[in-house]
């Protein structure tokens, strides 16, 4: 059976212009991300990370280059077009969660819904679902000064996949916690790629995050300087990320019904 190539970027640049000199990210980049993959994009501050995560999301243009999500070019497309993609297919992860501080973790969570046609009831069994597997019931009516960063980010988390993208593009998600709370995300993350298939982008300064990647690649001034397969090292896995696997058995693929995330 042949790798399903999910985004092929080629010959990619980036640059931008300060006062009258054009500043190069990056230039001729070329890599394949495959469907199911758990990446970690590395590499020192400047190298061009965020920018690349951001290309792959459609949030920026390349100078030059292509990048192709299924063998479609998709940034030459409308706005409206970008943006329709992107609700469909991307769910983003950042470091400094951006919720909304007057929102309820559930409020949060339901944010990407708002503007798809559903009902309230059927907006609230998907909410209700992607906190369940966050392991957030029973924080759905708190706002996010009421919880702790480990908290916000699983909250985080639950909002990029309330929708049930197939892509979950995330900007460092361990930068702003401790240990114990990043292995809580991070099991989270594994588990949505091992057991239900998502494919994962990750920006990561974290050697803990980088060591639950499948592949990782290495950025340095705006070159790929190292690509390898991870040898992943045994995960602690906390009494909560287990409960939470346990309680989601046979959910493979999709977030079913009786879950009530999208299918």
């Amino acid at each position: 059976m042949g790798v399903d190539k999910l985004f092929e970027i080629k010959s990619l640049s980036k640059s931008f212009i300060k006062g009258k000199t054009e500043v190069s990210i990056f230039s001729n980049l070329n890599m394949d991300i495959n469907q199911g993959d758990f990446l970690a994009i590395m590499g020192p501050s400047g190298s061009g990370k965020t920018t690349l995560l951001n290309l792959i999301g459609g949030i920026d243009k390349p100078t030059q280059g292509t990048v192709l999500y299924r063998g479609r070019q998709y940034h030459d497309t409308t706005e409206a077009e970008l943006s329709a993609w992107r609700a469909q297919h991307v769910g983003f992860v950042f470091q400094s969660f951006n919720l909304m501080p007057m929102l309820s973790a559930a409020g949060n969570v339901e944010l990407p819904l708002l503007l798809r046609q559903l009902t309230r009831s059927q907006r609230r069994e998907k909410v209700m679902a992607a906190l369940e597997l966050v392991g957030l019931v029973d924080r759905k009516g708190h706002k996010p000064n009421e919880m702790s960063g480990g908290q916000n980010q699983r909250v985080a988390v639950a909002r990029a996949i309330v929708g049930d993208p197939d892509i979950l593009l995330c900007d460092e998600p361990t930068g702003n916690l401790d240990r114990e709370t990043a292995t809580q995300v991070l099991d989270i993350l594994r588990l949505l790629n091992q057991e239900f298939k998502k494919t994962i982008i990750m920006v990561t300064h974290d050697p803990l995050a980088a060591q639950y990647a499948k592949h990782r690649v290495e950025l340095d001034k705006g070159m790929i300087v190292n690509k390898e397969v991870v040898v992943a090292k045994d995960a602690v896995v906390t009494q909560e990320a287990t409960a939470i696997k346990e309680d989601t058995a046979g959910m493979s693929g999709e977030l079913v019904a009786e879950k009530g995330v999208v299918t």
